[in-house]
Parts: structure tokens; sequence; C-alpha cells
């Protein structure tokens, strides 16, 4: 799977050196669910061991390399991320339901991230990229902006 390699790897190895626990959870549970839960952690001694010290978020991940045509739709520098129909009703769920979630999306070397009914209607459809790019609620070309940004966003 292309998450794996391009999204997930580095995402992992960013979690490890922050020292936030995590699991792959794809395909494991229900039809829908997201990629990966990750408990975003506050770092320090004085948080050591105190459960107000972490927050669990669900990411959902995506992987498009518009360079070899994957995820290309049409001729109009359109993209899609393929956020399948199921994979959209959890995520609008856990969003509507005040659960951390958020779709973690990698185009060529950009990171997008969207946690928000919107961005993940733009996600399930062919968009222009200039769109999308617009849409994100973040973008950086780095996994540890990526985790700064997470750690902000649903700060524990």
């Amino acid at each position: 799977m292309a998450e794996s390699k391009k999204v997930w790897g580095p995402l992992k190895d960013e979690f490890i050196r922050r020292g936030w626990p995590h699991d792959r959870i794809e395909n494991k549970a229900g039809e829908g669910f997201p990629d990966v839960i990750v408990s975003i952690r506050r770092r320090g001694p004085e948080f050591a061991g105190h459960h107000r010290n972490a927050t669990e978020a669900f990411l959902e991940l995506k992987h498009v390399d518009r360079r070899y045509g994957k995820g290309l739709r049409s001729i109009k520098n359109a993209v899609s991320l393929g956020l399948r129909p199921e994979q959209f009703l959890w995520l609008r769920g856990a969003i509507l339901q005040a659960r951390r979630a958020a779709l973690v999306a990698v185009v060529e070397s950009d990171w997008y991230i969207f946690h928000s009914v919107e961005g993940f209607e733009l996600a399930k459809k062919s968009t222009p990229l200039s769109e999308l790019m617009a849409a994100a609620d973040y973008t950086t070309t780095s996994p540890a902006a990526v985790c700064d940004y997470l750690f902000e966003v649903f700060k524990p």
C-alpha cells in the first residue's frame, strides 16, 4: 500500500521520536475506520504518567503521486485523494461528535491536513489541486510539522 511507504513510514518515525504511542489499525476494525490512532502527548517529566498528558486522534492516511499518473482523474490538474464513502462517513461522524480526527494526505512531496467536514467532502472527489490546497487546514513539506500542527489542534 502506497500509504505505508510515503505517509505512514515518516509519520511513524516522527511519532516514535516524540514518544507518542500509536497503532496502525487499518483492516483490523470496521469498515471506514481510520488507518491510525495516535496518542498526542505533552513532553517533559512533569507530565509523565499523568492521564491528562495525552489526547487520542484518529488519522486517515492518503497518498497521491501525480508524477506517475496515480490519482489523476482528468487533464485539468485535478487530484483524487480516494476517500471512500465509508471513510468519509466515519470521519464526518467523528467530527460531528467532537472526536479528534483528521485526513493526512501527501500529494507528491506536500503534506495536507484536513479536519473539517468540508475538507473531507473535497477528498471524496476529483478536485483541482489549487482548490484542494486552499481547502486544507494545514500544508507543509515535513512530517515533523504535521505532528507540530496535530499537537496544536488536538492539544492534550
